[in-house]
């Protein structure tokens, strides 16, 4: 079990930022579909907005000579004028790939440009969208296996004579969101760059002789990347906790046996 709160927050964020590399305006976004890792893209252009956003991809690759001439006259036909358009998502209708159901608004287009460069302009676009969403969709597949728990590697264990501080990812709960841009963006380019797995921990206290767990407590959000030292990441102050909630019962359990 995962958070899908926090799962998408960061597919949300990594939507985003796309958008932000490709030169979208600032109000366009990505919102998370019925899907898992599925989004639509939402953004509202001004006239210089879109130009900006064509030369920008005009630049990349894949794209024709006479495609690109006309993306270029596009934009600079659509600076400073009334010009606008609209993308949004189709919430009413299934995407078949990441993306499908973008829909384009480019109203009284023809006052600007010519049928090939509207073309040109709705199909640049239409791409651009297409591109994001299957990204998002790759990319969410990584960051939901660093959110689900493993049962096994154990992360580590300790020993002392009678007892045993064993160390687990769990299925607890995280509680990072979107309320939280500068750690959502963080834990992202961890798991997307650094291989990072992000899910709860569990401190377990187990006594050695009856194999009996004594107590156990949580740590939500715990950021791992990949050859660092648990004191890195781990809270001493859950171990404390643990070992405190373990003397309470061993104390429980000793009052009991001699009533008996």
């Amino acid at each position: 079990m995962i958070s899908e709160c926090t799962f998408d927050a960061l597919v949300t964020c990594r939507g985003n930022d796309l958008l932000r590399a490709q030169a979208w305006p600032e109000n366009a976004e990505v919102a998370t579909d019925a899907r898992p890792g599925w989004v639509n893209v939402f953004a509202r252009f001004t006239g210089d907005e879109l130009a900006t956003l064509l030369i920008n991809l005009s630049a990349g690759n894949g794209l024709t000579q006479l495609q690109r001439q006309r993306l270029n006259a596009a934009a600079l036909k659509l600076r400073g004028t009334e010009a606008s358009m609209v993308i949004y998502g189709d919430r009413y209708v299934a995407p078949e790939t990441p993306g499908s159901n973008a829909r384009i608004n480019f109203p009284f287009a023809g006052e600007w440009l010519n049928d090939p460069e509207i073309a040109a302009v709705r199909e640049c676009i239409t791409r651009a969208v297409l591109t994001i969403c299957r990204q998002v969709l790759n990319d969410s597949r990584m960051i939901r296996q660093a959110l689900t728990p493993l049962v096994m590697p154990r992360i580590f264990e300790r020993q002392t004579r009678h007892f045993r501080v064993v160390v687990d990812e769990s299925d607890d709960e995280n509680w990072l969101g979107t309320d939280e841009p500068d750690e959502v963006k963080r834990v992202l380019d961890a798991i997307l760059n650094q291989g990072a797995r992000y899910c709860a921990i569990r401190v377990t206290i187990v006594h050695e002789l009856t194999e009996t767990i004594v107590a156990w407590t949580p740590m939500a959000d715990v950021l791992r990347v990949p050859g660092e030292p648990p004191r890195r990441w781990f809270e001493r102050d859950c171990l404390r906790d643990a070992v405190r909630l373990a003397r309470q019962e061993l104390r429980g359990i000793l009052n009991m046996n001699n009533k008996d």
